[in-house]
C-alpha cells in the first residue's frame, strides 16, 4: 500500500513545462529515429502542450513514436475531460499514464557505478530507515521492524501505521508515546557507515542534497549539512491544539522516557514532536529546494528505503529520466515497473564499505569480498569479514 503525506499547494514540483521546451526535447529525439522528424515532433508537442514536467522528461527515450503518441493522447483526453485547472492542481483524483522509467543500458557494470559515484558533481542521495538500522534504530517495514512490534503489542489495532497517523494521534496520543522512546536514538547512538559515505561525498564537494525520510537526526551528527529532513525531527515540539511551541525540552524528554503524553501548558492539548505524520504536510524546506535540485542533479543514489511513502518516493520518477540512478538497498524496490540503472543489493553499510574501498576512500584491515553480479546492472554484496 502506498501512503502519502500532503504537499503545500504552492510547491512547484508538479509545475507544467512550456511548450517550446517540450517541443525542442522531442524534436532532437525524433531527429535521431524518424525521417519525418519535424512533422512528428510538432504533432507530438501539439498533443502535449500542457503535459507536466514529469510526463515530458520521463518518457523513456527508446519508446517507439507510436507509444509516445499514445501517452500524449491519453493525457490530452484526461485534460479535456477533467479540465485544465483541475489537472494542474491535481485535484481530480484521476491519473494519466506516465510510462515507468527504463534503465540506461550504458550503465550496467560495477565499473560504471564506481565512475558515476567518483565523477558526479551534483548528487542527490535519497535515504530511508535502512541506513540507520546498523546504528540501532529500528526500521519500519521489515519482519523485525517497528510496525511488526506494534502488531504484536496491539493486536486489536486496525493498522500499525496509525502510530504515525495525525488524526489518530489527536484522538489517542498514548499509542505514539508508548513507542516514541524506541524511535529516538540515545546519546550513545552513532551514525552508520552509510552516513559516513554521504558525509564524505559532501566533503568532496559532490553532494547536492541528502533528502532523508529518517527522523533520527543522525545525518547532522555525521556532519551532513546539505540535508533536508523531509519528515521532520525531534528538535522541536508543537501543540496540536494551539500550535504553540513547547520550549521545555526536558519535560517532553521525561515524558517520552516514561511513556507519558506531554500536554500544552496553554491549552492542555497534547504536544507532538515536529515530525511529519500521515495526513500532515512536508516541511517548507522540501518544497523550496526540490525543483531546483531535480533540475541540477547529475546522479541519484537511493539508499535504505522501500519507496513506500509519497511524495518523497516520487523523486525517483520526477528526476529527468536521463539522470543515472543507483539503488543501494537490502532488496530490489521500485513502483510500477520503475527501473534503476544499477542495483547494489545487501546491507547498506556493507555495500558502501565495499564501494569506498574500491574507490580508495577507505582502507580497512578486514577482507572485502566484493560485489557479485546477479544480472544486468544488479550486484549483491558478500558479508564483510572482520
Amino acid at each position: 500500500m502506498m501512503l502519502s503525506f500532503s504537499r503545500r499547494s504552492g510547491c512547484k514540483m508538479d509545475r507544467f513545462l512550456p511548450a517550446v521546451s517540450f517541443g525542442s526535447q522531442f524534436t532532437s529525439y525524433n531527429d535521431m529515429i524518424l525521417d519525418s522528424a519535424s512533422v512528428a515532433a510538432s504533432s507530438f508537442a501539439e498533443l502535449s502542450l500542457q503535459a507536466p514536467r514529469s510526463f515530458c522528461e520521463n518518457l523513456p527515450f527508446d519508446l517507439h513514436f507510436e507509444e509516445q503518441m499514445k501517452y500524449a493522447q491519453s493525457y490530452t483526453e484526461h485534460q479535456q475531460h477533467f479540465g485544465d485547472e483541475c489537472c494542474k492542481a491535481k485535484t481530480c483524483g484521476e491519473s494519466f499514464p506516465i510510462p515507468p522509467r527504463r534503465r540506461l543500458p550504458r550503465y550496467s557494470t560495477l565499473g560504471a557505478a564506481l565512475n558515476l559515484i567518483r565523477d558526479a558533481r551534483h548528487v542527490i542521495v535519497l535515504t530511508g530507515a535502512g541506513i540507520s538500522v546498523s546504528a540501532g534504530v529500528p526500521d519500519f517495514r521489515s519482519s523485525n521492524g517497528l510496525y511488526e512490534t506494534v502488531r504484536d503489542e496491539y493486536p486489536n489495532l486496525e493498522d500499525p501505521q496509525q502510530l504515525f497517523d495525525l488524526e489518530y494521534f489527536k484522538q489517542d496520543p498514548s499509542l505514539f508515546y508508548s513507542f516514541a522512546h524506541r524511535i529516538i536514538p540515545d546519546r550513545r547512538t552513532r551514525p552508520s557507515l552509510a552516513h559516513w559515505f554521504i558525509a564524505h561525498m559532501q566533503r568532496r564537494g559532490q553532494l547536492l542534497r541528502n533528502y532523508t525520510q529518517n527522523i533520527d537526526g543522525l545525518e547532522r551528527q555525521a556532519g551532513i549539512q546539505r540535508v533536508i529532513q523531509c519528515h521532520g525531527n525531534f528538535d522541536r515540539n508543537i501543540c496540536v491544539g494551539c500550535g504553540q511551541e513547547c520550549l521545555d525540552d526536558e519535560y517532553v524528554a521525561a515524558c517520552i522516557e516514561n511513556r507519558r503524553v506531554p500536554f500544552c501548558s496553554h491549552c492542555n492539548n497534547p504536544i507532538k514532536p515536529d515530525i511529519v505524520f500521515f495526513g500532515g504536510g512536508l516541511n517548507q524546506q522540501f518544497d523550496d529546494n526540490i525543483d531546483l535540485d531535480l533540475s541540477k542533479a547529475d546522479l541519484l543514489i537511493v539508499m535504505g528505503t522501500s519507496l513506500q511513502v509519497q511524495p518523497v518516493c516520487n523523486i525517483v520518477r520526477e528526476i529527468p529520466a536521463h539522470v543515472p540512478q543507483i539503488l543501494i538497498n537490502r532488496e530490489s524496490v521500485g513502483q510500477d515497473g520503475h527501473q534503476f540503472d544499477l542495483q547494489l543489493l545487501g546491507d547498506c553499510d556493507t555495500v558502501v564499505l565495499q564501494m569506498a574501498q574500491m574507490l580508495g576512500w577507505m582502507h580497512t584491515s578486514g577482507e572485502c569480498a566484493g560485489l557479485r553480479k546477479m544480472g544486468e546492472g544488479v550486484y549483491r554484496s558478500a558479508p564483510y569479514q572482520e
